[in-house]
């Protein structure tokens, strides 16, 4: 009996994408479209089934499932924008050179864990900066809600922070998907700063608090993740893989910080920003929409709508 090994199934799924990819470009009749869904559908499975690491296959398909129609440039009930779409698929495109031994499957379920832990944390954020964590205690009656609210949120993202909560779960995501010690030392880095700077701004955009008093009080946590985007990315460029606008941006944001110039660093990221046609303007405002259809979940799922009291957070978590 012949084996199928995890090599040739990665070989098959690789094959099967590209196929996929390439039927989406073209214009093949009414009477074929089923064909592209039954492609996707071949690929998925066999993507999942070439995965090594125990739990991944399920996970894999269940996020596949999951994420169809998520981005609103494909569906009308998509809940990602267009600038954080172009944020994730960049993010998946600059993995592809930490990863180059990766199969294309591997890559995908990264983009897929990104994703999901991107959209999370984001909600998650915007909820605590605006809403707390839960009850004040009796003691602290009378004490500014908006003040306290955004003090715990606060006292979140540094105990995160302190953790390397996310640099260690990215680490095990980059694992999951076949990354060697190497990938996940350093894209482990990038991905946790992407999160950490997804959370400042998430957080900084519900409480009116400036981004760079955020920057200012995690700059510490956030140098190592830029240095290694700027290592990775200067040499991409010297290898002709992205462009200069790219690397320059980038290589300003770990200048920024290490002058400890906060304004210097958000102008920096609004500049990585434009180097893949889109703004900060046009990031805030999707992080405000994903933030509005977490608030409705909350209170769907939440036992109590009295935000003074109880939020409804944990429910969800």
């Amino acid at each position: 009996m012949t084996t199928t090994t995890n090599a040739t199934l990665s070989q098959r799924a690789d094959k099967l994408s590209n196929l996929h990819r390439t039927m989406k470009r073209k214009s093949i009749g009414s009477q074929l479209q089923i064909l592209k869904h039954l492609l996707k559908a071949m690929e998925i499975s066999t993507t999942a089934m070439s995965l090594k690491q125990k739990g991944s296959a399920p996970l894999f398909l269940g996020l596949s499932v999951a994420t169809i129609g998520i981005f609103k440039s494909e569906s009308a009930l998509g809940i990602i924008g267009p600038a954080l779409e172009k944020i994730i698929r960049a993010l998946g495109e600059g993995m592809k050179v930490i990863m180059p031994n990766v199969s294309m499957g591997g890559q995908q379920f990264l983009s897929m864990l990104c994703l999901a832990s991107y959209t999370f944390i984001a909600c998650l954020a915007s909820q605590t900066a605006s809403q707390g964590v839960g009850p004040l205690p009796k003691s602290l009656e009378g004490v500014d809600l908006k003040w306290a609210r955004f003090f715990s949120f606060e006292l979140c993202l540094k105990l995160m922070n302190s953790s390397s909560a996310l640099k260690e779960a990215f680490t095990v995501f980059i694992d999951a998907c076949g990354g060697d010690k190497i990938a996940q030392r350093v894209g482990a880095s990038i991905l946790a700063q992407i999160g950490q700077l997804l959370i400042i701004l998430a957080g900084s955009r519900e409480s009116n608090k400036p981004a760079n008093y955020l920057v200012s009080d995690e700059g510490i946590y956030l140098k190592q993740g830029v240095r290694s985007a700027a290592e990775a990315v200067l040499k991409s460029e010297s290898e002709g893989i992205v462009n200069s606008a790219l690397a320059v941006a980038v290589n300003q944001l770990r200048i920024a910080l290490d002058d400890n110039n906060e304004t210097a660093f958000m102008e920096a990221l609004n500049d990585l920003l434009e180097s893949q046609d889109t703004s900060m303007e046009e990031l805030l405002k999707d992080l405000q929409e994903l933030q509005r259809t977490a608030s409705m979940i909350v209170h769907v799922t939440g036992h109590s709508h009295d935000e003074d009291s109880f939020t409804g957070i944990m429910n969800v978590i």
